[in-house]
């Protein structure tokens, strides 16, 4: 076992490890993207969308709308 030994523990799965952020701050399950440009950026790479610059400025502004 690793460092995050809560989860670990719960799945018994060292690849778990790191898996809940225990700090706040960021965004992401793990804190790992510092802002939503970040965000948007890894979801346009990983489900490949071809979003123009306007559309992923439409997403940053939506859940301040809210």
């Amino acid at each position: 076992m690793t460092g995050d030994l809560d989860v670990e523990m719960a799945t018994d799965r060292e690849v778990d490890e790191g898996l809940f952020a225990r700090e706040k701050g960021g965004f992401y399950h793990d804190g790992r993207f510092q802002d939503l440009n970040q965000v948007i950026a890894h979801y346009a790479r990983a489900l490949r969308l071809s979003l123009s610059d306007t559309e992923k400025a439409d997403l940053i502004q939506f859940p301040k709308s809210l």
